[in-house]
């Protein structure tokens, strides 16, 4: 019996897997999406599955203008007088550029909002999708 080593089996084994495939010409789809080592067939699968809706760009455009306006007017706090004072004397929001004198950008709840209105984006997104 003639005796094949193990290297060279596992080469021709995977010799198809991981020979490199053509990109797709111009106007022409690949036929098979098949190689896990070719990302640009990952891509294109996932253009052609990533087509937007009218009403899903309405919602990402509501959605990037809300995050924008959270970041136009976030909310503010002013802390009590005092190094070691951490008392809120007010709370609320205001332009960016006109902040109260003493006034910290509260940058949790400015993240939290964010986080809200991206989930309920989210999801507005994918309920809207086509079928």
């Amino acid at each position: 019996m003639l005796y094949k080593h193990p290297v060279n089996a596992w080469k021709r084994r995977l010799g198809a897997a991981l020979r490199p495939i053509e990109p797709p010409v111009l106007g022409r789809q690949p036929s098979v999406l098949c190689s896990s080592f070719a990302p640009y067939n990952t891509l294109a699968a996932l253009q052609q599955e990533m087509k937007l809706n009218d009403t899903q760009r309405k919602v990402l455009i509501g959605v990037g203008a809300i995050v924008l306006a959270m970041l136009i007017y976030p909310p503010y706090r002013i802390y009590g007088y005092g190094g070691s004072s951490n008392a809120v004397i007010e709370s609320g929001y205001a332009f960016l550029f006109e902040l109260p004198n003493r006034a910290t950008v509260d940058v949790t709840t400015l993240l939290v909002q964010w986080v809200g209105v991206l989930i309920v984006g989210a999801i507005a997104f994918f309920l809207l999708k086509d079928k």
